[in-house]
């Protein structure tokens, strides 16, 4: 059996008790302490100006990239390095995927840069049989080299992956008698990490030490091929940057806050025209809930709250039963959903700035604009166009040109048949013309001494010679058809 002394045992409460208020004192104090010293560091911060500030997206949050090719230069280092190209690259083939209206933006471009595919004509120099030959051997090497390459849809190809991804790798390859090209995809080009510390080699592209423009070759999938080998195209650079960038990265944002707001307007009218009417029912708490439980087609719990959310679908033309004790407001309701149209036009406007289109060819919306007026000759967008067609066209030339002397280095060409031929391309036309106005004015111009019929003729994409011949040989025929005789009267005195 133990005893206690009511006198001890009430000294130790005591003491307790003073021990228990000590230590909140000290508790207080420190948390004043801690207040005191987070008042003055945000007193403190509070004063501070980040100069970073002004580098983030304000939508995103991400801090915007600064435009360098290199990991260093000047001895600051840039963001602009392999990993920067990847996420570019990514992203725009991302919008391509979903967006119908950059997709809209990648087929037009493709049609009037590309269209069917360009058309090739080789002509002698002269009417020499040995020019004349030669341009049919010639002839022949180009339609070998076209349809092994599926050349036309290659063409088609090669716009789409340089307005996607804003290069193009080009792998030729030495078949039998004739040119294989085969595409490098852009994530196969990059240094290999025995390569990194080398200063004349930059995310896969080696060059010239002190000269960029001088390639030697590209790293691929971590082995070196000369640059003889790859044709590389690249767009939106300067010569001295080494790779591409896509050309929908300045309007991704556009085009999907574009897409947000279709997506968002058009929910918004479904919800409006979903729920006909609502009919309240008079009933206790317990029953209302008994019905929500009852009406409800899933519940989902929350683990961390416990919290249960009932959901119902509703479909189109639906009828909702409530308690009388829940209120339905619906804010959407006085909303007009094609309010937002004029905001959507803007980005798509601001789009087609940007890659030089008339705003229908991004937007389908013709309303606003005539087709003959915003594709005149002097339209920006044919000019566009146009400087476009003549960069491909001088990239098809070296491939084309490659392949030529390749047949002359095997003897299936003469040393000199490539002297005696002359090779045209010909783009599709990009501009709308109004031919009767044209031929007027041709006409005006011949009948003044300005300008000459084979140039009308020219202009008319007629070829002058082959004309003069079909002539000749129309008035031949005919004049063989008239009977001899034929048209005289013979009342007429003067028959």
């Amino acid at each position: 059996m133990k005893w206690f002394s009511w006198g001890s045992k009430h000294t130790e409460q005591q003491q307790d008790t003073s021990r228990r208020q000590q230590i909140k004192e000290m508790q207080l104090a420190n948390y004043r302490k801690q207040n005191a010293i987070q008042e003055a560091i945000y007193s403190v911060a509070g004063n501070l100006v980040d100069r970073c500030e002004d580098l983030i997206d304000p939508e995103t949050g991400e801090k915007w990239d600064i435009i360098s090719d290199t990991s260093t230069h000047n001895g600051k280092t840039h963001c602009m390095n392999k990993q920067w190209y990847d996420r570019v690259r990514e992203s725009s083939r991302k919008l391509l995927l979903h967006n119908p209206w950059a997709q809209n933006i990648q087929d037009n471009r493709v049609s009037y840069i590309v269209g069917a595919g360009h058309q090739y004509d080789v002509n002698p120099v002269s009417d020499d049989p040995t020019a004349i030959a030669a341009a049919d051997a010639v002839r022949i090497a180009l339609d070998e080299f076209r349809t092994t390459n599926n050349w036309e849809n290659r063409q088609q190809n090669n716009q789409e992956r340089l307005d996607r991804d804003g290069e193009v790798f080009i792998r030729i390859v030495r078949q039998g008698s004739t040119l294989v090209l085969r595409y490098i995809e852009p994530e196969q080009v990059y240094t290999p990490s025995s390569r990194s510390g080398q200063s004349n080699i930059s995310m896969g592209v080696q060059y010239t030490a002190g000269d960029v423009e001088s390639v030697e070759g590209y790293w691929v999938d971590g082995e070196f091929v000369e640059a003889k080998e790859v044709q590389h195209r690249k767009r939106g650079v300067d010569f001295g940057t080494v790779r591409g960038i896509a050309l929908y990265w300045s309007i991704i944002k556009n085009l999907s806050r574009a897409d947000k707001l279709l997506r968002n307007s058009s929910t918004l009218s479904e919800i409006q025209t979903a729920i006909a009417l609502i009919r309240k029912h008079t009933s206790s708490s317990g029953i209302a809930k008994a019905f929500r439980d009852d009406q409800a087609d899933a519940s989902v719990t929350n683990d961390n709250t416990g919290k249960t959310t009932y959901v119902k679908k509703y479909g189109a033309g639906t009828i909702l039963d409530a308690s009388s004790s829940v209120d339905y407001e619906f804010p959407a309701q006085s909303i007009a959903a094609d309010s937002y149209k004029g905001v959507q036009q803007n980005e798509l406007r601001a789009a087609a700035s940007r890659v030089i289109m008339p705003e229908y060819m991004v937007s389908a919306d013709s309303s606003n604009s005539n087709y003959s007026s915003t594709l005149v000759s002097e339209g920006p967008a044919v000019k566009n166009f146009e400087r476009q067609q003549a960069q491909m066209i001088k990239w098809d030339q070296k491939l084309i040109d490659m392949m030529l002397d390749m047949k002359v280095e095997i003897d299936e060409l003469a040393s000199n048949d490539l002297e005696l031929v002359d090779i045209t391309i010909t783009p599709p036309l990009t501009q709308v013309r109004d031919r009767k106005a044209d031929t007027e004015a041709d006409q005006i111009l011949v009948d003044t001494g300005a300008m000459s019929v084979p140039t009308m003729s020219e202009r008319a994409n007629l070829d002058p010679a082959k004309e003069a011949d079909r002539q000749i040989k129309y008035m031949d025929e005919k004049m063989n058809l008239v009977p001899e005789g034929a048209g005289e009267d013979e009342d007429n005195p003067f028959g």
